[in-house]
């Protein structure tokens, strides 16, 4: 995906909010991090989903700023090891945070009302944007194994029986089936109804519940398998080979872990590797306006 669909966030078409950013145009750049930019309109724009918050002061602008750059980190990290979210990743999120809030997606106008209602998101080009920040961040943390266990999703086919040719044959269905579904083809759910032979997690759209390093998970995906699932990141479909037959395996939760030392490890590996520039509060004090305050109307 381009950077410029997840930076580019232009202020045309959002009826939601109006923002005074005190007399900072839109372009000015407030931070740059590694090959990224943030700017006053990208500000702005984040800052719009947040409208229990009336009135933006300094000490919350510089924590706005400070999730602004993790975030880019993230990216700039992602970019580096090639490391991509699809946008059918984003849409399986999407699906489940509606499914979440017993929201039907066909529903414009109940989504948007929750979005009014509720913190963070501003609306559904806001929830892409920084949903697709949140899977980068998580797909880099599994990636690189930082995150060890997730709860996934399955679709099983069984090889109970089969000979070598049928075996092969229905091995390539299986993987040509994950890559459809990976570009956004078959629904994942579907596909559990119409061919998983788990009869046990069919009845729950799949799921398996908790794949981590242990015992019950080696013994169903193998150890090799158990890693490749745990380090796919998010809603990323990816087909695992087991002595019992083939799975498509989708996950859709890390547990996180306990220790924010870790995390904390993770920031400082970033902060150092890729270089950050403030500009904000030179900016904000060569603005002709001197308090630093933003008014959100409704």
């Amino acid at each position: 995906m381009k950077k410029i669909i997840i930076l580019s966030l232009l202020l045309t078409n959002i009826f939601i909010h109006s923002v005074n950013f005190v007399d900072l145009d839109n372009k000015t750049v407030m931070a740059k991090v590694g090959d990224y930019e943030i700017t006053a309109g990208d500000m702005k724009v984040f800052m719009l989903g947040y409208s229990s918050v009336e009135k933006w002061l300094g000490s919350g602008l510089d924590k706005v700023l400070d999730i602004m750059i993790e975030n880019l980190l993230f990216l700039n990290a992602c970019d580096e090891q090639k490391i991509a979210v699809t946008q059918t990743e984003v849409d399986y999120y999407m699906d489940k945070f509606l499914r979440d809030k017993s929201l039907d997606r066909r529903d414009l106008k109940a989504i948007q009302l929750y979005f009014d209602q509720n913190d963070p998101y501003a609306d559904a080009d806001d929830f892409y944007r920084k949903s697709y920040l949140y899977l980068s961040k998580i797909k880099y943390l599994s990636y690189n194994d930082y995150l060890k266990s997730c709860k996934s999703y399955n679709i099983f086919f069984s090889t109970k029986g089969l000979d070598k040719k049928k075996k092969d044959s229905l091995r390539d269905q299986v993987t040509s089936l994950t890559r459809e579904i990976a570009e956004g083809g078959p629904y994942f759910f579907d596909m559990v109804k119409t061919y998983s032979q788990d009869e046990k997690s069919k009845q729950n759209r799949g799921d398996i519940g908790l794949v981590e390093m242990d015992k019950k998970s080696v013994d169903m995906f193998g150890k090799v398998g158990t890693e490749r699932i745990i380090k796919a990141g998010l809603f990323n479909p990816i087909f695992v080979e087991s002595n019992s037959g083939f799975h498509i395996v989708m996950n859709y939760e890390y547990v996180m872990p306990k220790d924010t030392a870790i995390i904390d490890e993770v920031d400082t590996k970033l902060v150092n590797k890729f270089k950050i520039t403030r500009n904000f509060k030179q900016n904000i004090e060569s603005s002709s306006t001197q308090k630093i305050e933003i008014t959100i109307t409704h």
